[in-house]
C-alpha cells in the first residue's frame, strides 16, 4: 500500500514538473515573439532590413536598449546597425 501511494505521488510529482516546464516555455515563447514584433517595428521605423527570426537574443536586446540609450535618432539607428552586425 505504502509503496503504490509512493508511486502514485512520485508520478504525480514528475507530471507536474513537466506542466510548469511547459508552461514556462511558452512564456518565454510568447517573450520572444513579443521582442520580435517589437524588433521588427523599430527595424521598419529606421528603413533597415532583417530577418527578426534570424536575430539573437543579445541582439533583439541590444536593439531595444538602442532606443532607450540615446536621444537622437542617428545615434539610436546606428546602434541598431551595431547590433544587426554582430
Amino acid at each position: 500500500m505504502r509503496s503504490t501511494i509512493l508511486a502514485a505521488i512520485v508520478a504525480l510529482s514528475a507530471t507536474m514538473a513537466f506542466a510548469q516546464e511547459k508552461d514556462m516555455m511558452e512564456e518565454m515563447s510568447m517573450g520572444l515573439t513579443m521582442l520580435e514584433a517589437s524588433a521588427k517595428t523599430v527595424l521598419q521605423q529606421y528603413g533597415l532590413e532583417a530577418d527578426v527570426m534570424s536575430l539573437t537574443l543579445g541582439q533583439l536586446a541590444a536593439i531595444q536598449g538602442a532606443l532607450t540609450g540615446s536621444n537622437n535618432d542617428a545615434e539610436k539607428k546606428a546602434q541598431i546597425e551595431a547590433a544587426l552586425r554582430k
